[in-house]
């Protein structure tokens, strides 16, 4: 199997598309970690790695731009990652890859 280690298949850009991605995916031979953002999209993602439990498996964290600690919920992203098909904590950390302002920076 190949496998694509950064994806985003649960967010909303793929709602029209998702099942043939997959379709496309399995054909190929693809599986895939699809990464959570933020907790709804971690969310989004565990579901997503449940439904299709050959091919998807999900990354649960916070994005450091989207809130940093005042979005963070450590009890949240403890039982998401205690998922059984959570196999990464991502989207943490530090990102400075954006032009950011001195205030998201100390944020982060």
């Amino acid at each position: 199997m190949n496998f694509d280690a950064h994806s985003h298949l649960q967010l909303p850009e793929y709602d029209a598309d998702r099942a043939a991605t997959i379709a496309r995916m399995r054909a190929a031979g693809v599986g895939t970690i699809t990464v959570g953002v933020d907790y709804s999209s971690s969310e989004a993602a565990l579901r997503l790695a449940e439904e299709h439990p050959d091919a998807i498996w999900a990354s649960v964290g916070t994005h450091p731009a989207d809130g940093g600690l005042d979005a963070f919920d450590e009890p949240a992203l403890e039982r998401q990652a205690a998922h059984p098909k959570a196999v990464a904590i991502g989207e943490c950390g530090l990102d400075y890859y954006r032009p950011l302002t001195d205030a998201v920076k100390n944020m982060q």
